[in-house]
Formats: C-alpha cells, structure tokens, sequence
C-alpha cells in the first residue's frame, strides 16, 4: 500500500474560494486512484505558524510515500512546480491571523534552502500533455505556499524520511482571459500521480 498526501489552503486576502482547496476535493470526489493507494487530503490553514505545525504533524503521522501541497499564484498564468523551497518568510501580504513577517527565518539555524525531490521535469511535461500551460519556477516565494513546501522539506530532512514532496502553485481559477479550469486541471494531476505511482517508479 502506498500513501499519497495532497494539501490545499482555504481562502485568504481577496480570494474567497481558493482554487487549490477545490483542486485536492476534486480529486478526492473523483474516486480512489486504485486498491493499493491510500490517498490522504488536507485544507492548511493560511497562517505561518499553523500552516507549518500541520504539515510537519501530517508528515510525522502519515509518512506519506509522495507529498503534494498546491497553493494559488494569483499572478500566475500557468501551473508552476516550484524547485526550492526558501527558509525566509517575508510579506506585505498579511496571513489570516494578521501576521506581516519581514525578512525572517522560518526555522533558525535551519538550511537556507532545499530541493523538491518530485520529478519536476516530468511533471511539467505530463501536464503540458495535457494541454496544461506549466513550467517550472525555481522558488515558491516567500509567504505561505512556501513556509509549507519549506516546513515539509525540513520535517523529511531532519527525520530521514524517504518521501517524494514538492509544492505546486496554480494560477486563480477561474479568471479572465485564463481558460483553465479546475475540472481539466484535475485531469491532468491525476495523470501525473499515476506515473508517480507505476510500478516501473514505485
């Protein structure tokens, strides 16, 4: 049996439906991904301290064998996997608990930096097959999506954890002059996990 942990954000700033919260329900709606795959789904909330507490407890309890936290880039016109992860949190932005941090640690005496170990270039190609507008982007910035994609890494790090985990930003959907949908985005991670999980991988 293999564990799959897929994690999205509730609303927060102007964005009254997030985007990446639908994405992972969706998935769950659509069914289980096959008998031998536990699949696990988690709503972070989006605010530093308890964002990164819950992905950290998540990781200690379920050990999933592949991580996936999606987070909205309002900004962004395309899905982006993010290759590092920053130890900085730094925002005008303020979190849902009115947090405004400026160019602080997330973890002191930390690594200022890891590598997603998801196969980025695959997943990026998987998706464009799809007829998904995707690339890679080299970090996920520095307020929440990236404190989580952070916290996870330093969690698997830290403890010797065998698991494949990356973040994930997609673009607001719906929004003017994007076509993407929630629905066709849903398609085309669903493809990506089933080549993270083919026997030739696992």
């Amino acid at each position: 049996m293999k564990t799959i942990l897929l994690t999205g954000f509730g609303p927060f700033g102007n964005i009254g439906v997030n985007p990446a919260q639908l994405l992972v329900e969706e998935i769950v709606r659509r069914g289980p991904l096959g008998d031998e795959i536990d699949l696990k789904v988690e709503i972070l909330p989006v605010i530093y301290d308890e964002a990164t507490f819950q992905i950290q407890t998540l990781i200690r309890e379920i050990q999933p064998d592949i991580l996936i936290s999606f987070g909205v880039a309002a900004r962004r016109d395309k899905v982006c996997p993010e290759r590092v992860a920053l130890n900085l949190k730094d925002t005008r932005l303020p979190d849902n608990a009115g947090n405004i941090p400026e160019g602080e640690l997330l973890i002191p005496d930390a690594p200022l930096a890891y590598f997603a170990s998801l196969p980025l270039a695959e997943i990026r190609d998987i998706l464009l097959k799809s007829d998904i507008p995707t690339e890679i982007s080299n970090h996920a910035g520095a307020y929440i999506c990236n404190a989580v994609f952070y916290a996870a890494a330093h969690e698997i790090a830290s403890s010797d954890l065998d698991i494949q985990y990356g973040f994930i930003h997609i673009p607001l959907i719906p929004s003017e002059g994007n076509p993407l949908t929630i629905s066709k985005l849903v398609d085309g991670v669903l493809d990506a996990l089933d080549w993270l999980i083919s026997p030739a991988l696992i």
